[in-house]
């Protein structure tokens, strides 16, 4: 190891251990006062208390549709249990994500930093925060109302808890239906100045790519939808878009709707309200048996359900405590009358909390007629219930924890392991709750005789590229969207095997229903106002009364479950309804296999992620590729904290790139047990690298017979999420389309040599070729085309079942050129500086390891330069990359995002920045790099100086120096001799 591993490793032995004895000392603080007694917990309040100290400033709650006449507000809260606990800040997050230690003198502690912060939307407009606003105790919430009352209005008084900002005149309600808040630690918004950040109503397309590089916010993803799409509720005006009061990470997963009477400014979030969809509000069903079901909401023990005849619950005829969100009861009236009842219910939290009651429904019960009322006019076809549910192992990396009923890679049964079918399916959180369409396509392809999983119906809706977001987690979905909203997906004619019947908005006549079901037609029904979609799979015309009735039969996802509703008060508002006789798709037979045993099913590495299927670690870094996946989905206790897969930036996910972070080091050699879990202090993700591994664990070691390993790149895919949003249309070039049924028996032993050959070709790179084998039962066909710095041929397997034909196209091209817009735009070349001296010095034992040392000799310059940008193409020979090692006290590390031609990211430099510590005339700063690759590194280094407004004043370039044997700033003590070394006679004492 290193003499730099060796110090930084001692150097966080160190900071772990002050920050045990700190915590020591707080708790036998707690201990010592026994004055302080426990409280009983507040059945009305929720809690904040176990937001993670790794996120010290939170936006906590929004309303940012106001109803006439009031003004959105948002709500943060400083989320710090201690002034001087240390503890690491977004601010530091892209630091840390490129490989940088951060040890506590780098780390920001709670005082007065939010002014000159900045909050806003994602079309520009920004509050900052006023000088005046003062340092604030912990535990306190910052509620910023956007009514244009001014800096005169505000409340810095924190003795209640909060303190109250209000917006300069003409920043009013700057809030869209479909936008973002985020937030800012000055007023250059970059990687690492974003705070926090969330996006509601929709997709929020590219406004979202700084929050998604920095590692704030998924891909493809928003927390609340503003517009019904079945399965969920949506964000009313008036009402918030909150934290959950558990939630300690980031992502859509910690956020929930509030109803406007739910929404809490300046205090803790509550636990919401559940909601009901089974049955349906005002609904008229026969007596009986009645499945009542409501929505699952996170952290509640028991939920308190009650049915009364009266609507406000002075006499409940039912007041029970269960741990379950559905509940079935017998409800019965007599033969001549029929009775209403009203029902509710609420969620009792683990903290002792409680949400508000939900909002109260009533179903009608009729009587079941006698034997003989009943006219002939009477059918219900043979389609068997699913519960709306994930029901494959196709592997979830957008909100589902690794272990438990609900886990990511195998279905949501009740017994929690990874065999599919044997254990009771469960819905309950965000992935199953918006699944009703694809349970009701589901059924209807089960009643035709196929196969065909909610999860693969997802798939087609909402996969292609990268594997983010494929199963639409947390996201409802639209049968047909032609009949909808004039254009997208029509999904579930596709799962029809590509056969379009009838479909429209509104609410059919009973005679269309009845010509349906006659001709063995099941429905699609989407209904109560587009919150939700079940099957109708029957009616039944009733003779009672001298009246005859009319009734469907309504199968609903919710609650698994089917009965009788009267048609009149169903509230349908469009249908789907398969032609006759038709053949739907099957799953395919990768779906349930896993060839290479490695824990991912075929499917997922043939058409999801760029992994092979016949190969359990396709980098060959000897970490398993599904242990490589969950090392940046997961924190080391299996709680979803997704980062991102593609740290370097060089187009390859971590479960293709030996080397993820780019450190010359094997992945393999940095994970010591192989289990795809970082190592740190306290059992959470590591403390430096976010998506990879901590490179001074060890190493180089098993995986790694040389220090700086030859990378191979299987197959290259962009890491960029294609931006989506509910018509999003383009199919996948390599999307499998399932096979009709039945499924011919396919040989499992390899024979012959197949068709399919494929072929990467890298210029000015040998070319290497090979013929996978395979037995099909029809002609496929693969092309691949790749530019790239290595040259890989995949060897793959395919099984192909009959009648199909794939064709997968390809390309991926490494090292763009950049074209970027960066934080100090450079229009043109800036001007030579003049009396500032740089130079930089290469560490001899290790290649493209610099320091850069800057000298300001003249009192004309003296605290004007605030920061140092060093772009990789203005270089010669352009850079590719670089690890910032050490810098200033005082100073911040950003790396810069670019867009390459083809709508990618990429970091295309890197940029130092202070505001409180500007260089000074005689002291000269250094700056400690790694350059990649080690022999771009030319004798000049061509750096842009800002001033304290970010803008470039000028131009310098560092010399390359070989430094005497006595002042080598790489020697033990030798950066303190090496600095002195060049002062200027003037500056010398």
């Amino acid at each position: 190891m290193s003499p730099r591993p060796r110090f930084l490793v001692f150097l966080s032995l160190i900071t772990s251990t002050l920050f045990v004895l700190l915590l020591l000392l707080l708790l036998l603080g707690g201990v010592m006062q026994p004055s302080a007694q426990a409280q009983e917990p507040n059945p009305n309040q929720g809690s904040t208390a176990a937001l993670s100290p790794y996120f010290p400033v939170v936006i906590n709650e929004a309303m940012p549709l106001p109803v006439e006449g009031e003004y959105a507000w948002v709500e943060l809260f400083i989320n710090t249990s201690s002034t001087f606990l240390p503890f690491v800040s977004s601010i530091n997050l892209a630091v840390a994500q490129a490989g940088t230690f951060v040890g506590i003198e780098n780390m920001p502690t709670p005082a007065n930093y939010l002014a000159g912060w900045q909050i806003g939307d994602g079309d520009g407009n920004f509050y900052t925060f006023p000088d005046s606003i003062p340092a604030l105790p912990p535990q306190t919430y910052v509620l910023i109302y956007f009514d244009g009352q001014g800096e005169e209005a505000n409340d810095y008084d924190a003795s209640d808890g909060v303190i109250t900002l209000h917006t300069p005149p003409g920043l009013v309600n700057i809030f869209d239906d479909v936008d973002q808040v985020a937030i800012f630690s000055s007023d250059v918004h970059t990687m690492t100045t974003m705070i926090d950040f969330v996006a509601y109503g929709d997709y929020p397309e590219e406004r979202a790519e700084l929050a998604v590089l920095s590692g704030q916010w998924p891909p493809d993803t928003f927390a609340a939808p503003t517009e019904q799409i079945p399965g969920g509720d949506v964000l009313t005006r008036g009402g918030s878009l909150g934290r959950y009061p558990i939630g300690d990470t980031n992502g859509a997963e910690e956020w929930t709707i509030y109803k406007p009477s739910e929404t809490t400014p300046g205090a803790a979030n509550r636990a919401p309200a559940p909601y009901f969809r089974t049955p349906f509000d005002g609904a008229v069903i026969l007596d009986g048996d009645v499945t009542f079901g409501w929505s699952n909401v996170p952290d509640a023990a028991e939920y308190r359900f009650q049915i009364a005849e009266e609507a406000d619950f002075a006499s409940p005829l039912l007041n029970i405590v269960i741990s379950d969100t559905i509940h079935t009861t017998t409800l019965t009236t007599t033969a001549e009358i029929s009775r209403t009842f009203y029902f509710r219910a609420h969620s009792l939290q683990n903290d002792g909390s409680q949400s508000d009651w939900s909002v109260v429904n009533s179903v009608t019960i009729f009587p079941m007629p006698i034997e003989g009322a009943a006219l002939d006019a009477s059918r219900v076809l043979a389609v068997r219930s699913q519960l709306q549910h994930k029901d494959t192992r196709m592997l979830c990396i957008d909100g589902d924890p690794e272990f438990g009923v609900h886990r990511w890679d195998s279905a949501h049964e009740s017994d929690g392991d990874l065999v599919v079918g044997n254990g009771a399916p469960r819905r309950g959180n965000p992935h199953g709750d918006w699944y009703c369409t694809r349970a009701s396509i589901s059924m209807i392809a089960d009643y035709y005789g196929s196969k065909l999983s909610q999860d693969r119906i997802s798939f087609y809706a909402y996969g292609g590229g990268p594997p983010e977001g494929d199963l639409g987690h947390g996201i409802g979905l639209w049968p047909n969207q032609i009949c909808t909203r004039g254009g997208g997906k029509n999904v579930m004619w596709w799962a029809m095997n590509n056969n379009a019947g009838v479909c429209s908005r509104g609410k059919p006549t009973f005679n269309q229903v009845k010509g349906w079901i006659d001709a063995g037609r099941p429905a699609l029904f989407v209904e109560n106002n587009d919150s939700h979609s079940v099957v109708m799979a029957g009616y039944w015309q009733i003779n009672l009364w001298f009246f005859s009735w009319d009734f469907a039969y309504r199968i609903d996802p919710w609650t698994n479950t089917g009965g009788w509703v009267g048609y009149n008060s169903w509230n349908v508002t469009e249908y789907h309804v398969p032609p006759a006789g038709v053949t739907p798709l099957v799953d395919e037979a990768s779906l349930s296999t896993d060839s290479d045993n490695d824990g991912i099913v075929d499917f997922d590495e043939l058409f999801r992620f760029p992994t092979l299927f016949n190969n359990r670690d396709t980098d060959d870094d000897c970490v398993n590729d599904k242990q490589d996946i969950r090392g940046y989905v997961f924190d080391n206790l299996g709680n979803y904290s997704k980062r991102n897969p593609d740290w370097d930036g060089d187009g390859l996910r971590k479960e293709v790139d030996r080397d993820n972070d780019n450190d010359g080091w094997i992945d393999g050699d940095e994970d010591r047990n192989w289990n795809g879990k970082t190592v740190d202090a306290v059992g959470r993700r590591d403390g430096v690298d976010t998506s990879n591994f901590n490179r001074f664990e060890g190493g180089p070691g098993p995986c790694s017979p040389t220090p700086t390993p030859t990378r191979r790149p299987p197959t290259a895919t962009p890491t960029r999420t294609p931006t989506r949003t509910p018509t999003w249309t383009p199919t996948p070039s390599h999307t499998p389309t399932p096979s009709r049924t039945p499924t011919p028996t396919i040989s499992p032993t390899p024979t012959g040599t197949p068709t399919p050959t494929a072929t990467a070709t890298a210029t000015g790179t040998p070319t290497a070729t090979g013929t996978p084998t395979a037995t099909e039962t029809a002609t496929a066909t693969a092309t691949e085309t790749a530019t790239a710095t290595a040259t890989e041929t995949a060897t793959a397997t395919a099984t192909e079942t009959a009648t199909a034909t794939a064709t997968a196209t390809e390309t991926a091209t490494a090292l763009p050129t950049i074209t970027a817009t960066v934080v100090a735009t450079v229009t043109k070349e800036p001007p030579v500086l003049t009396g500032i001296n740089a130079r930089f010095t290469e560490n001899p034992d290790n290649p493209g390891h610099i320091v850069i040392q800057i000298h300001v000799l003249l009192e004309a310059d003296d605290a004007i330069i605030h920061d140092m940008e060093i772009f990789f193409d203005q270089q010669e020979k352009p850079w590719q990359g670089i690890e910032s090692i050490n810098w200033p006290p005082g100073w911040e590390a950003n790396l810069i995002p670019g867009t390459d031609p083809s709508g990618g990211t990429r970091i295309i430099g890197i940029h130092y920045v202070t505001s409180e510590f500007p260089m000074r005339t005689c002291q000269p700063v250094s700056f400690e790099l790694q350059i990649f690759p080690a022999d771009a590194l030319g004798n000049f280094i061509k750096i842009y100086l800002t001033d304290k407004d970010h803008k470039v004043i000028g131009q310098i370039a560092a010399q390359r120096h070989t430094p005497d044997p006595q002042d080598n700033p790489f020697a033990a003590g030798g950066r303190s001799a090496w600095l002195a070394a060049v002062l200027d006679p003037e500056c010398r004492p």
